[in-house]
């Protein structure tokens, strides 16, 4: 029998769960290429570091953006390197399950599948983000009573209420961390003339950024390229401004959790309203995300155990549910 592996093919980071072996593989999804050879130099983590050592023709590629393949070629020779790294030998043709966002269109899906298949698997299943996040939750999504999960992922947001082991109701947009990240970024440029690494604009998300106002005002000193002289320099910022510049996009956050409860039949209102929603995703960590969803929704709000895995654990479980998911149920 093949190898079975589930894939979180996801905008920042790829996860990958070998059959008996757990979790295998956490990469960002990143592939450093020769453009003028187009020979792959090296992947995940090693290719951030071998962009800054080496030529100048040596390029980083980023093939997933918003939870939606950009460059198929780059994807196809990323899924490649994955599955080597993952321990699938050429002649295991291993079984895939690979988790997608809900916006991908069909066309989309087709070409993720491609490159899968091109890339060595005999058999590639697709499962929606927001269900592989709700069975990796352990929610009980398959008995008669409402669970609602929102999924926060670097590239989307998904918010959907399952029941009788189908979605009832879902809405998705295709804003996460990584738009917080580059919102940032523009923040710092416009209003301090200060060019900051998108690395440094992460790191001032997690140790700055609020999703809601906090009493507690903090400053941070700032390090990037003075984009008028282009020497470095540093400016002092508070956590209000940042709060301020990312306020937008956490209210677009909140309207897509409020518009996949507005869709919700009333008989599930009770469910919601005694479990809650939880929430997986690296950008449900932000900090007082919870306490602000719970305040525009007034339901409870819980983080759920290891969020940034949930995807890849959940699609991993789906293995049991192969002939659901080749008949179009979780695709």
């Amino acid at each position: 029998m093949s190898r079975s592996f589930a894939i979180d093919l996801g905008t920042s980071t790829t996860r990958v769960f070998a059959s008996s072996r757990g979790i295998v593989l956490r990469e960002p999804s990143v592939i450093a290429l020769n453009s003028q050879t187009k020979k792959v130099i090296a992947f995940g983590s090693k290719a951030s570091e071998e962009v800054g050592k080496t030529p100048g023709y040596n390029v980083l590629m980023e093939p997933l953006q918003n939870g939606a393949i950009a460059d198929f070629d780059v994807t196809e020779r990323m899924l490649e390197i994955i599955f080597s790294k993952a321990g699938a030998k050429k002649f295991q043709k291993p079984r895939v399950v690979i988790g997608v966002a809900k916006a991908t269109t069909e066309v989309e899906r087709r070409a993720i599948k491609e490159a899968a298949k091109i890339a060595g698997s005999s058999k590639v299943l697709l499962i929606e983000q927001s269900m592989a996040a709700a069975i990796g939750a352990g929610l009980p999504i398959g008995e008669p009573i409402a669970s609602m999960i929102v999924d926060i992922g670097a590239g989307t947001t998904e918010a959907a209420i399952f029941a009788l082991g189908g979605m009832v109701t879902g809405e998705t947009t295709r804003i996460g961390g990584r738009s917080i990240d580059l919102q940032i970024q523009s923040y710092f440029r416009r209003e301090y003339s200060l060019a900051i690494s998108r690395e440094v604009a992460e790191e001032v998300k997690i140790q700055l950024a609020s999703a809601e106002i906090d009493d507690r005002e903090v400053i941070a000193e700032i390090r990037g390229r003075d984009t008028m002289s282009g020497s470095p320099c540093s400016v002092r910022v508070k956590r209000s401004e940042i709060n301020e510049a990312i306020s937008d996009l956490v209210g677009q956050i909140i309207n897509t959790v409020k518009a996949c409860l507005a869709q919700a039949p009333p008989d599930l209102g009770q469910d919601l309203i005694a479990n809650g929603i939880f929430l997986t995703g690296g950008c449900a960590l932000l900090r007082n995300l919870p306490e602000k969803i719970a305040k525009e929704t007034m339901l409870p709000v819980e983080i759920v155990d290891n969020p940034m895995d949930t995807v890849v654990i959940g699609a991993s479980k789906s293995f049991q549910f192969i002939d659901a998911l080749e008949s179009g149920k979780g695709s």
